[in-house]
């Protein structure tokens, strides 16, 4: 890929991306999951087929949308180690959402480092991780809600 198209996509994420620390709640197990995604919308499809050319991942198209004035659009969406490498290689061509996309991959490394923990028995988050994932998810949706527009 080259560094041209790694910035055209930077540019797509940065226009109608959304980075995030997405969750779920499973009752049943008394389990909160939690998951690095970056997603992008868009009515044209072009530009969201080529990003996931380069970088396979859930692409769906919605065919009827509540109201009859907003198009159906294109969804691309990319989760955990594959949103991680996704971000690692965008990072140098991201400028709006370059913070979201630090504390993204801040926040798959400490999942990464749980795993490690799992691997020697250790099955829940210590309380410094979870609290560290915490402090990132807040930091993400807080620059995501309380975007400026550069003067």
């Amino acid at each position: 890929m080259t560094t041209a198209e790694l910035a055209y996509i930077a540019g797509i994420v940065d226009g109608e991306g959304c980075i995030c620390i997405a969750q779920t709640y499973r009752k049943r197990k008394n389990f909160l999951e939690q998951w690095l995604q970056v997603q992008i919308k868009m009515v044209d499809g072009q530009a969201i087929k080529l990003i996931n050319k380069f970088y396979p991942a859930s692409l769906t198209r919605q065919k009827k949308t509540a109201k009859p004035t907003i198009h159906p659009c294109w969804c691309y969406i990319t989760q955990a180690l594959r949103a991680q490498r996704f971000l690692k290689d965008l990072l140098p061509y991201l400028r709006v959402k370059r913070k979201q996309a630090e504390f993204g991959i801040q926040f798959q490394d400490t999942k990464q480092d749980n795993h490690k923990l799992r691997n020697f028995g250790v099955s829940t988050l210590t309380p410094a991780i979870f609290q560290e994932r915490n402090k990132i998810k807040k930091e993400i949706s807080d620059l995501n809600q309380h975007r400026e527009m550069e003067k």
